[in-house]
């Protein structure tokens, strides 16, 4: 069986009066979805990529603006926080922050905030460490 119309003068060459088989019709299709579905893959993969760089980025701006507040209250005014409720982009994630018992000339804050991202079951996280003077 062929598909097309029939050409009587100045046909393609190669082609013929006969146009496309059922077989080379399909063999295209397939090739047509194999290509699609691949750059499918890579879409998705990318878009993937961008998010979890997007919650990095803004978990690492969530970290340095406590880490600026503590800077600014110095040692002596700030508490331990432990498993404290933020929101990273549309995700929800938590912060911790550890500082020494007692403060003395300097001392190191650390400030870790972490997520799960959808579909994944271990956490990220951003950690940062500085030196806070009492």
């Amino acid at each position: 069986m062929r598909i097309g119309s029939k050409i009587s003068h100045g046909s393609p060459v190669g082609m013929g009066d006969q146009g496309f088989s059922l077989a080379e019709s399909l063999i295209a299709i397939i090739v047509l979805a194999v290509t699609f579905a691949a750059g499918m893959a890579f879409y998705f993969n990318a878009n993937n990529i961008y998010f979890r760089n997007l919650h990095l980025r803004q978990a690492t701006f969530v970290a340095e603006t406590k880490m600026e507040e503590i800077k600014n209250a110095g040692c002596n005014n700030t508490l331990n926080e432990t498993g404290t409720a933020v929101i990273i982009g549309n995700i929800n994630g938590l912060r911790d922050v550890v500082r020494p018992g007692t403060c003395t000339a300097t001392n190191d804050v650390s400030v870790r905030v972490y997520w799960l991202e959808q579909g994944e079951t271990t956490y990220r996280e951003v950690n940062l460490i500085t030196s806070v003077g009492s």
